[in-house]
Order: C-alpha cells, then structure tokens, then sequence
C-alpha cells in the first residue's frame, strides 16, 4: 500500500484515506511526513489530518486503524476532505468543531492564525 500512496501522490493526489494501523505507519514512512495537524473528526477518533512539513506539500490524509467508523467511513471521510481546500477552510473547521477542546483557546489565537495566512506563512 506504501508504493500505492507513494505513486498516487506522484501524480498529484493530495487526498488519502488509508485504513490499517500498519497500513497507516508505512505510508506516513514512505511519505516522509514529520507531523500533523489535527482537523475535524471523520468519526469518533479518526480525523482528518493535516501533513506538515511533507516533501510533496499540503496532503490531507486520514489514517483508520481498528473498528473506528460505520459502514459510510470511507465517503464520509472523501466528503469532508474535499471540503477543506486550504488554511483558510482549516482556521474555519477549527472554528466549528464540536468539542471545545479542539477549537480556538482564545480570540487572539484565531487572529494569530487568520494574520499567518494573510501574510503567507504556514497555519
């Protein structure tokens, strides 16, 4: 699966969904990507992410392991991660999440983050 990911991101996919725990290690291997951000829940547990720092540029990816997800995951999983198209549509999710712990701490953090992206920096 790691050489599938690998080529599809070399066409120019910047969309995964890869499902397996160790699936999911080895293609964050093969991508190289350092870090994420987390982003909305698909479903309990499984977010979108976001990678940072990957040498192929701005991927989102989520990565199921286990029982995570009914039976729509994977559509749900396609339908949100084609909602989110940049920094702009992450600042905004991270404004509606659900859970309070994932949003914004304070106003000052949403401008921090709305004044990185005027300014081009990374979110």
């Amino acid at each position: 699966m790691a050489d599938i990911a690998e080529g599809l991101v070399r066409s120019g996919v910047r969309r995964l969904v890869v499902a397996g725990g160790e699936t999911s290690g080895a293609v964050v291997d093969r991508l190289r990507i350092p870090g994420f951000l987390v982003g909305a829940e698909i479903a309990a547990g499984v977010p979108v992410l976001r990678a940072v720092g990957a040498d192929k540029g701005d991927m989102l990816l989520a990565l199921k392991s286990g029982n995570f997800g009914g039976a729509e995951f994977f559509s749900d999983a396609l339908k949100l991660m084609h909602l989110l198209r940049g920094d702009l549509d992450w600042i905004v999710m991270k404004c509606l999440e659900k859970d309070r712990t994932r949003r914004y701490e304070t106003a000052n953090g949403l401008v921090m983050d709305i004044n990185r992206h005027l300014a081009h920096e990374p979110v």
